[in-house]
């Protein structure tokens, strides 16, 4: 198995995808009804684990996850807080029918979210609800599977260990490329800089590694 360095290295479809925008529960309520219902209509019908909003053409941040007690949840502007542990995974995508990739992903994230009535819940993840957690949150992120991931095929499972191993750390190390190529076109573009800068500060508030002074009067 051979890896095409410039599907590898596809820097600029990672800077060039869009992100699926927030919504606001107090002015959109109906709408968020609206979507998680078509979501979990569209999984149901379709016999999916789990879906988000830009996957039936709504551009925001919305997914659904259908947990081993049959009852499909809700995540509405859904934001990892904290995520420790790797493995690699290997995963498919309804997007992308007949094809797997591997991936690597947290094996326990903290997360924090709304549910459709406007609560703010705090949920510890572990494992392969983990893993889908991420997934949607790529999704949300126009970040899709091929353009991450490694793409598994035949000669890749009928490598040996040692030409797998391989491959994998060319991979990883396309990984850290990407990485710190997103960071130098961020702190480059003054509008990133700050839609960054202000992703960072909203995830420090939800861990509560910042707290708000009180002024005094």
């Amino acid at each position: 198995m051979k890896i095409d360095t410039k599907e590898v290295l596809d820097l600029d479809a990672l800077v060039k995808v869009g992100r699926s925008q927030e919504i606001d529960h107090e002015k959109n309520g109906k709408l968020i009804r609206e979507i998680t219902a078509n979501i979990k209509r569209t999984m149901r019908k379709n016999n999916l684990i789990s879906l988000s909003a830009p996957g039936i053409g709504y551009n925001k941040r919305i997914f659904c996850i259908d947990f081993s007690d049959k009852e499909i949840k809700s995540f509405i502007n859904p934001v990892i807080t904290n995520a420790t542990g790797m493995q690699l995974v290997r995963e498919q995508c309804s997007s992308i029918p007949g094809k797997e990739y591997v991936i690597p992903r947290n094996t326990v994230i903290d997360v924090i979210y709304e549910t459709p009535t406007g609560q703010i819940k705090t949920k510890r993840l572990k494992d392969v609800v983990a893993f889908v957690f991420q997934h949607e949150i790529d999704h949300l992120n126009n970040v899709t599977l091929d353009i991450i991931g490694l793409e598994v095929d035949e000669d890749f499972d009928s490598a040996t260990q040692e030409e797998r191993e391989e491959i994998i750390d060319m991979y990883l190390d396309s990984l850290d490329l990407r990485q710190k190529y997103l960071e130098e076109t961020i702190n480059s573009d003054k509008e990133l800089k700050i839609v960054s800068d202000r992703l960072k500060f909203i995830e420090a508030l939800a861990r509560g590694d910042i707290e708000f002074e009180k002024q005094d009067e």
